[in-house]
C-alpha cells in the first residue's frame, strides 16, 4: 500500500454507511462544488486524510497548522439521518502510477469497510445550452440493477473517455469488489458551473432517493470561494478529470 490513511480525532474505524461520494476539481468543478456545498450544509466531520508521495509537495495552513498534502474523507448526517461519506480534495497524484496507485488503495480500503457504492461526480465539457446527465458504469450487474430502477446508462457518452483518479476508480472498482457509478453533468466549461452542479444534485436525489439540503444561493456562495483558490499553477491541469467529447484530454 502507498497511500498513508490517517485518521482524524479519535476515530479508527468508518461509520456504518452505503454510499461514498467522490470528486475532484475537474470541467466546471460541478461534482467539487457538489460535495463542497453538502460538506459545508450538513455540518460534516472529517474522518480520514489520504496521503501520497506523488501528490504534489505543496503543504498548506489549514487552520493555523501546516498540513501536508492530501485527500479528504469526511462523514455527513442527511436530513433523514443517513449516513454519507464524501471523498474529495484539491489534488491529484502527479503521475499516472500515483494516480493508480492511490485509485486501487481507495477500493480496497472501501471494500474492507463494506461500501456497497462508489458515486463519482464530474462534468463533460459540451457546447452551451447542452444540459444532459450521463450515469457510466463499469459492470454489467450494476448496469443491470440501474436500467431495473428505470435509470438509463449511457453507452457512447463520454466519447472521450475520463481520466485521472476519476476514470481509475470508476473503472477498476467492480474488479476490486465495489460497485461503482459515475454521474456526469454536461457543463459549458466554466471554472465553476453552478448550474450544472445543481442539476447533478437533482440527478442524484432522482436517481438514488438523497436527501441533499442545499440551495443554490449557498452552492453560489462556495463557488466563489473555489475560484478565489483555483489555480492553473503546476498540477491544475492532472486534476481535471473529464474527458472531452473528442479525442483531446484537455482543452
Amino acid at each position: 500500500m502507498h497511500t498513508n490513511f490517517v485518521w482524524s480525532g479519535e476515530h479508527n474505524q468508518l461509520p456504518e454507511h452505503q454510499y461514498v461520494l467522490f470528486a475532484l476539481p475537474g470541467v466546471g468543478n460541478v461534482g467539487k462544488l457538489l460535495i463542497d456545498s453538502l460538506n459545508d450544509a450538513c455540518d460534516s466531520e472529517e474522518i480520514l486524510k489520504l496521503q501520497h508521495p506523488d501528490l504534489p509537495p505543496h503543504a498548506t495552513m489549514k487552520d493555523g497548522i501546516l498540513t501536508p498534502p492530501h485527500l479528504y474523507l469526511n462523514k455527513l448526517r442527511l436530513p433523514n439521518n443517513q449516513i454519507l461519506l464524501t471523498l474529495s480534495g484539491e489534488i491529484q497524484p502527479l503521475v499516472p502510477r500515483g494516480q493508480y496507485e492511490m485509485a486501487e488503495d481507495i477500493l480496497n480500503f472501501l471494500r474492507e469497510n463494506n461500501t456497497q457504492r462508489l458515486i463519482l461526480l464530474a462534468g463533460l465539457s459540451s457546447d452551451a445550452g447542452c444540459e444532459k446527465i450521463h450515469v457510466v458504469v463499469a459492470d454489467h450487474e450494476t448496469k443491470k440493477k440501474l436500467n431495473d430502477d428505470g435509470i438509463i446508462v449511457s453507452e457512447t457518452q463520454p466519447e472521450g473517455g475520463v481520466i485521472g483518479m476519476c476514470g481509475l476508480l470508476g473503472s477498476l472498482a467492480p474488479s476490486r469488489g465495489v460497485s461503482s457509478v459515475t454521474v456526469i453533468a454536461e457543463t459549458f466549461g466554466t471554472s465553476v458551473d453552478t448550474v450544472a452542479a445543481e442539476r447533478l444534485r437533482l440527478s442524484l436525489i432522482n436517481y438514488f432517493g438523497f436527501e441533499l439540503p442545499i440551495t443554490l444561493d449557498r452552492t453560489e456562495e462556495l463557488a466563489k470561494e473555489i475560484m478565489e483558490n483555483y489555480s492553473e499553477g503546476p498540477g491544475a491541469l492532472i486534476s481535471k478529470e473529464l474527458m472531452m467529447p473528442d479525442d483531446s484530454f484537455y482543452q
